[in-house]
């Protein structure tokens, strides 16, 4: 058997009072040693100093990461809706008024304010003199401005930049293959007056036409909207550079916005005027690289130009008349008057008056390949006239 004096349970001895103290003692002078230990401090401070610039530089690189990924995510491109000002209507309205011609001859329907005041301007064409401006401007800010006719057209507009921003990445890759003009912002200002849609390329507005009941021009204005923003994105890289008239940028606004945004711009109506002659240069492929397209458009256009001459047609024959008693049909090319050739209304319209005073005038027309002469007299010839372009080869040789 083991010594039993020898086992039992362990435990530990506390030192006793003296012993304490000596530890104490001890570890007190360590510190007093360590601490005035010159080479301990300078590690400790150079340690200290490392963890502290350490701490600055992370955070600056991580600061530094934060702005980088700020700056290669691209910022949203702003969309307001709103309604006009006073100021920007009375703007809207002054174009109008000077712009009335443009608008006539183009067959727009135009709206301007219900006043006698403004319906006078519309059908003269005097000049606006600034003190007519202000007085015109009073009237229109304090008696016929009123905000609350724009708040239906605003509501209808309630989900309308959720659908313009669908197009936006197909603006992105017109951008980038061939220039197309980018706003950081657009303003569709709503007003109640000029035709249905306009634009301003340099700012990026676009001023979209209501009614108090909140109507406009197409059913769904959106179809308006992003048409107006096609018209600034091709204004300079296409339209100015190429020189297209009113109706062939038109025509390919509108071949843009059904071939790219068909599903987008559900039923997009094509308008009726626009040049048709685009359609075949414009297309889903020729699209993406639209300056190459127009260019090859605008050389044809101009080749058959070359080959090409205008016309006046007897479009209608009055009863009574010169006309009837000589025999002149509809259809009939009127080539000569009193030996003048004739080739556009404002000719026909001076000739006649230019010679009033003579007795007998000689009126050449060509019917199919036939010349056929009259002679009639001076004054009205009793015809309706229209313009037109034919191929020189459609013409006998004598008038080529």
């Amino acid at each position: 058997m083991p010594n039993m004096a020898l086992v039992g349970t362990a435990r530990t001895v506390p030192p006793d009072s003296s012993s304490l103290g000596t530890i104490i003692t001890e570890y007190s002078m360590f510190q007093v040693k360590f601490w005035k230990n010159r080479f301990i401090q300078i590690n400790i401070f150079i340690v200290c100093t490392y963890i502290l610039w350490s701490s600055v530089i992370f955070s600056i690189c991580f600061a530094s990461q934060g702005e980088v990924a700020d700056k290669t995510k691209k910022p949203e491109t702003a969309i307001l809706i709103r309604a006009a000002t006073p100021k920007e209507e009375f703007g809207i309205i002054l174009y109008t008024l000077r712009s009335m011609a443009f608008f006539r001859e183009h067959g727009y329907d135009i709206a301007l304010p219900d006043h006698e005041k403004f319906t006078q301007l519309s059908e003269s064409s005097v000049n606006i003199s600034k003190t007519d401006k202000k007085e015109l401007y009073e009237l229109f800010a304090w008696n016929i401005y009123d905000k609350s006719k724009y708040e239906k057209g605003l509501k209808g507009l309630g989900h309308a930049e959720e659908i313009i921003r669908n197009a936006f990445p197909i603006f992105e890759k017109f951008k980038s293959k061939w220039n197309f003009t980018l706003h950081k912002s657009y303003d569709v200002i709503l007003t109640l007056y000029g035709p249905g849609g306009q634009y301003n390329p340099k700012t990026g507005r676009i001023f979209l036409k209501t009614t108090a009941n909140g109507q406009f021009k197409r059913i769904d204005p959106t179809h308006t909207i992003i048409h107006e923003m096609v018209h600034i994105g091709i204004d300079k890289k296409i339209v100015k550079e190429y020189q297209l008239t009113h109706w062939e940028k038109e025509r390919v606004v509108d071949l843009i916005c059904s071939l790219a945004f068909g599903n987008i711009l559900n039923n997009y109506s094509l308008q009726s005027k626009g040049e048709k002659g685009l359609d075949s240069f414009v297309n889903k492929d020729s699209i993406m690289n639209l300056p190459l397209a127009i260019k090859h458009y605008v050389k044809q256009k101009g080749d058959a130009k070359k080959e090409s001459v205008e016309i006046i047609i007897v479009d209608k024959v009055f009863k009574g008349s010169q006309a009837e008693d000589i025999g002149l049909k509809e259809g009939d090319i009127l080539v000569e008057y009193d030996g003048e050739r004739i080739t556009s209304p404002e000719k026909l319209v001076e000739a006649v008056k230019s010679r009033a005073i003579k007795e007998e005038i000689g009126v050449t027309i060509i019917r199919g390949f036939n010349v056929k002469r009259y002679v009639i007299k001076s004054g009205s010839i009793g015809i309706k006239i229209a313009q037109k372009i034919i191929l020189k080869e459609n013409l006998p040789k004598e008038f080529q």
